[in-house]
């Protein structure tokens, strides 16, 4: 019985539906699930002197930059062996800190001398939202991806504070008439005035598959991303965020 029963299986001409019974061209073609982390180097691109309402005496923020993460899940739909339709659902982190030195007069030993100090805001971005790409293999594992990011904002939040940082050890600012704690003003913190609750940017990418199993239904892929800002983070302001993402999605 048992010789008759493994003839029978071996005299079958349809295979089983499994993952090793599709050749390469037919796996290209097939839906894929997984999910991606990514670490981000995030650039700020600014011209404003001070948020809405928060009192500052910046002359100008032109720049910043900051780290942050990106995770989420992804699907992708196949349209031929070599284009397909990528969809993210993640979150990403895009915070920074924006710097501008001056070089008034300070008090130094009752003294007034040449100083230095910074405006400092630190900022905490992050979102949620799809990320809809095309991808295309143009050869062997490579992939290339372009589309967009759009998110919710999340967070938006803010410190700020202008910080005598020359001389090192001593000096306050002129106006705090020598209280101890004059080697800083302007502190303020909370949620970022009149931001933007939306965030849009276009995307470009590329990743490279390495198998993790035999059949070729798992892979580990290395991927880079640079995401371009569209849209200011508070509406009428020049400040927009750009990331560089390196990681690996599965």
């Amino acid at each position: 019985m048992l010789f008759c029963a493994s003839e029978l299986v071996y005299a079958q001409s349809t295979p089983p539906a499994d993952a090793l019974s599709y050749s390469d061209s037919e796996k290209a073609l097939l839906p894929s699930i997984g999910g991606y982390f990514n670490y981000n180097l995030n650039y700020h691109t600014a011209n404003f002197a001070k948020l809405p309402d928060v009192p500052n005496c910046c002359q100008n923020f032109t720049k910043g930059s900051g780290t942050g993460i990106s995770f989420g899940g992804f699907y992708q739909l196949p349209i031929n062996e070599r284009l397909l339709i990528d969809l993210r659902l993640g979150y990403s982190s895009l915070g920074g800190t924006l710097e501008s030195a001056e070089t008034p007069c300070v008090i130094v030993g009752g003294n007034v001398t040449q100083g230095l100090f910074k405006h400092i805001l630190d900022v905490k971005l992050a979102t949620i939202g799809l990320e809809p790409a095309f991808s295309y293999t143009p050869f062997g594992n490579l992939h290339l991806n372009i589309g967009l990011q759009g998110g919710f904002m999340v967070t938006k939040t803010f410190s700020q504070r202008e910080q005598i940082v020359t001389p090192s050890d001593r000096g306050v600012f002129i106006d705090t008439n020598g209280r101890p704690q004059g080697r800083t003003r302007n502190v303020y913190f909370g949620t970022i005035p009149k931001a933007s609750n939306i965030n849009l940017a276009v995307l470009a990418g590329a990743g490279y598959r390495l198998p993790l199993n035999s059949d070729g239904s798992l892979h580990l892929i290395p991927e880079v991303y640079y995401t371009f800002g569209l849209t200011p983070i508070i509406p009428g302001y020049k400040w927009s965020v750009s990331t560089l993402r390196f990681g690996a999605s599965v």
